[in-house]
Protein backbone atom coordinates (compact mmCIF):
# COMPACT_ATOMS: atom_id res chain seq x y z
CA UNK A 1 0.00 0.00 0.00
CA UNK A 2 1.46 3.22 -0.78
CA UNK A 3 0.99 5.99 1.32
CA UNK A 4 -1.13 7.96 -1.22
CA UNK A 5 -3.69 5.29 -0.77
CA UNK A 6 -3.50 5.42 2.79
CA UNK A 7 -6.58 6.02 5.00
CA UNK A 8 -4.83 6.53 8.25
CA UNK A 9 -2.93 9.54 9.83
CA UNK A 10 0.73 9.44 9.07
CA UNK A 11 1.67 9.76 12.63
CA UNK A 12 0.40 7.86 14.94
CA UNK A 13 -2.13 8.84 18.04
CA UNK A 14 -1.33 8.08 21.48
CA UNK A 15 -4.04 6.72 23.72
CA UNK A 16 -4.19 6.34 27.38
CA UNK A 17 -6.38 3.81 29.06
CA UNK A 18 -7.97 4.86 32.45
CA UNK A 19 -4.83 2.48 33.93
CA UNK A 20 -2.89 4.75 33.22
CA UNK A 21 -1.33 2.67 30.09
CA UNK A 22 -0.90 4.14 26.88
CA UNK A 23 -1.20 2.83 22.70
CA UNK A 24 0.47 4.40 20.28
CA UNK A 25 -2.71 3.87 16.98
CA UNK A 26 -2.84 5.27 13.22
CA UNK A 27 -6.50 6.78 13.43
CA UNK A 28 -8.75 7.27 10.12
CA UNK A 29 -7.87 11.01 8.59
CA UNK A 30 -11.71 11.13 8.55
CA UNK A 31 -13.08 12.93 12.05
CA UNK A 32 -16.12 10.28 12.16
CA UNK A 33 -14.03 7.27 11.87
CA UNK A 34 -11.44 8.60 13.99
CA UNK A 35 -14.07 8.83 16.77
CA UNK A 36 -15.35 5.48 15.82
CA UNK A 37 -12.11 3.95 16.49
CA UNK A 38 -11.51 5.54 19.92
CA UNK A 39 -14.86 4.89 20.57
CA UNK A 40 -14.03 0.56 20.02
CA UNK A 41 -10.53 0.61 21.44
CA UNK A 42 -11.80 2.45 25.02
CA UNK A 43 -14.54 -0.71 25.15
CA UNK A 44 -11.79 -3.20 25.48
CA UNK A 45 -8.94 -3.74 27.83
CA UNK A 46 -5.63 -2.23 26.78
CA UNK A 47 -3.23 -5.09 26.71
CA UNK A 48 -1.10 -5.34 30.04
CA UNK A 49 -3.74 -5.25 31.74
CA UNK A 50 -5.63 -8.39 29.89
CA UNK A 51 -2.21 -9.73 30.12
CA UNK A 52 -1.78 -9.28 34.06
CA UNK A 53 -5.48 -10.50 34.40
CA UNK A 54 -4.20 -13.86 32.21
CA UNK A 55 -1.04 -14.49 33.95
CA UNK A 56 -2.89 -13.96 37.35
CA UNK A 57 -4.91 -17.07 36.65
CA UNK A 58 -2.44 -19.15 35.36
CA UNK A 59 -1.01 -22.02 36.95
CA UNK A 60 -4.44 -22.08 39.37
CA UNK A 61 -6.07 -25.31 39.95
CA UNK A 62 -9.60 -26.38 41.29
CA UNK A 63 -8.18 -27.64 44.50
CA UNK A 64 -6.36 -24.28 45.20
CA UNK A 65 -9.84 -22.59 45.05
CA UNK A 66 -11.33 -24.90 47.09
CA UNK A 67 -9.08 -25.70 50.05
CA UNK A 68 -11.47 -24.55 52.91
CA UNK A 69 -14.16 -26.62 51.87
Amino acid sequence: MTTANRQDQPEPTSLVWGCGHTAAIYLATDAVKAAEQIAAYTQIDCLPCAKAKKVQTRGITWADVNRSR
